[in-house]
C-alpha cells in the first residue's frame, strides 16, 4: 500500500508554496513515486482545485479559529508520515513517537523564526529548506540542531510551462511592461514597487503592471489603491490578481517579447520563485539583493540593487528599457542561470528524503562552524480578478 504523507500549511494559493508542491508532485509521479499526499490548509485562496487535480492528492480546508490544534489532531489520528511547512505551533502539538516528521522551512520572516526558537525539534527526522542562505539562517535560529540534519532542496519551475517563448495566450503589450509580482503584504514591499514605477514616469514609455496573489483583504487593497493614486499611477497601472501558472508564464513571455522587465522590491525572500519563473521565460529581472535571491542571481549580481534604493532600481530598469541589445543579452544570461535549477536533479534529492529513514535529529550536538553551507484589470474599475 502506498504511503500517505500528511502535509500541513496555512494557505492554499495559486502560487507560492502550493505552486512548489505542484511542481514537486508532477516530477515525483514522473519518477514513479506512488506516495499519496493529504494536504491540510487553513484557507483556500484559489489553489485547491489545481492541487487536488493530481492523482493521489487530497486537499482538506480547516477554516477554524484554532487551526493549529485541529491540524495536529488530524495528524495525531493516524501513524502516517507528516510534513509540516512553517508550522511550529503544529509541531508543538504533534505526537512524534513512532512517526516520521519532516519539517520544511519556506519562510524568511523573523516572526516565524522567533516562534521556532521555542519549539522542540528533537522528534523531527529532517529539516528541509529551500536555499543555502536559509540553511545558514536556521543554524542561527536552531543552534542545537546538527548541521547534517538540515537539507537544502531548491525550488524549481516546470520547464514545459515557464520557458522562453511561452505562449502569450492573446496578451500583447504596445509598450514594454514593468511587472511587479508579490502579495499585498509588508514583506513583499509593494510600496517601494509603486515608488519605482513612479520614478519611471515621464522618463520611458512603459506599461506598469502589478501582479498580486493570495488574499487581497479590503484594508490592504485600499491602502494599495490609495498609494497608487497618490503617486499618479492609478490611471496607468494594471492590476492582475491570482493568475494561474499557464497565464503567468504567458504574461512573462509576452513581456519578454515586448522588451519588458520584472521588478522585485521584496524585503525578505527565502528563495525567490517568481523571479525564477520570469527568468525561465527570458524576462530580465531587476531585484533587491535579499536572502535566497542572491543565490538565484549568482553571476547576475549586476541586476541586483540594495533594498530601499529605489532610484538605483529605477535607473537599472530604464537601462534595460532603453537598450534592446542589452535586454537581449541579460535575457539570455538569465535563461541559462534559470536552467541550473533543474527539477529532475533537485527532485532526486527530495525523493530520497521522502523515502529515507535516518536517525532523528536529537538536540545535543551543535553544528560544525566549518560546515559548508486572468485578464488584466484596470485599477480605474477598482476591481480585483479572483480565480
Amino acid at each position: 500500500m502506498a504511503t500517505t504523507y500528511r502535509v500541513v500549511y496555512d494557505y492554499c494559493n495559486l502560487g507560492g508554496v502550493t505552486s512548489v508542491f505542484k511542481h514537486r508532485i508532477a516530477l515525483l509521479r514522473k519518477r514513479g513515486f506512488d506516495g499519496r499526499f493529504h494536504f491540510i490548509f487553513r484557507r483556500d485562496l484559489g489553489g485547491k482545485a489545481g492541487l487536488a487535480a493530481f492523482d493521489g492528492v487530497d486537499v482538506e480546508i480547516c477554516d477554524v479559529p484554532d487551526f493549529h490544534s485541529r491540524a495536529a489532531a488530524i495528524v495525531n489520528a493516524s501513524p502516517d508520515p507528516v510534513i509540516l511547512l512553517d508550522q511550529p505551533e503544529v509541531l508543538r502539538q504533534v505526537d512524534t513517537a513512532g512517526r516520521r516528521v519532516l519539517y520544511e522551512v519556506h519562510t524568511s520572516l523573523e516572526q516565524t523564526f522567533r516562534r521556532m526558537r521555542s519549539v522542540d525539534f528533537s522528534g523531527v527526522e529532517r529539516i528541509i529548506c529551500v536555499s543555502q542562505w536559509l540553511r545558514r539562517k536556521l543554524h542561527e535560529v536552531l543552534p542545537d540542531v546538527p548541521a547534517e540534519r538540515i537539507a537544502v532542496i531548491n525550488n524549481f519551475v516546470d520547464p514545459t510551462v515557464f520557458r522562453r517563448g511561452a505562449a502569450a495566450q492573446g496578451r500583447q503589450f504596445t509598450e514594454p511592461p514593468v511587472i511587479w509580482v508579490g502579495k499585498i503584504a509588508p514583506d513583499k514591499n509593494w510600496d517601494d514597487g509603486l515608488d519605482v514605477l513612479r520614478l519611471l514616469l515621464g522618463r520611458a514609455s512603459f506599461a506598469p503592471v502589478m501582479v498580486t496573489g493570495g488574499a487581497a483583504d479590503p484594508p490592504a487593497a485600499m491602502a494599495f489603491l490609495n498609494r497608487a493614486s497618490t503617486l499618479g499611477l492609478l490611471e496607468r497601472l494594471s492590476w492582475i490578481h491570482n493568475l494561474p501558472h499557464a497565464d503567468m508564464a504567458g504574461l512573462f513571455g509576452a513581456a519578454a517579447a515586448a522588451g519588458g522587465v520584472m521588478l522585485s522590491t521584496s524585503k525578505f525572500e527565502s528563495f525567490g520563485l517568481a523571479a525564477l519563473e520570469a527568468m525561465s521565460c527570458g524576462l530580465p529581472v531587476i531585484a533587491a539583493g535579499v536572502g535566497g535571491l542572491t543565490e538565484i542571481f549568482n553571476g547576475l549580481e549586476d541586476c541586483l540593487f540594495e533594498i530601499g534604493d529605489n532610484r538605483r532600481a529605477a535607473e537599472m530598469v530604464l537601462g534595460l528599457l532603453a537598450d534592446p541589445a542589452g535586454h537581449a543579452a541579460i535575457s539570455a544570461r538569465m535563461s541559462r542561470r534559470a536552467a541550473w535549477f533543474d527539477g529532475e536533479r533537485i527532485m532526486s534529492g527530495y525523493a530520497e528524503l521522502l523515502g529515507s529513514r535516518p536517525e532523528r535529529i536529537g538536540a545535543t550536538t551543535k553544528p560544525d562552524s566549518s560546515s559548508s553551507l486572468p485578464p488584466l484589470v484596470t485599477l480605474q474599475s477598482l476591481a480585483v480578478s479572483g480565480q
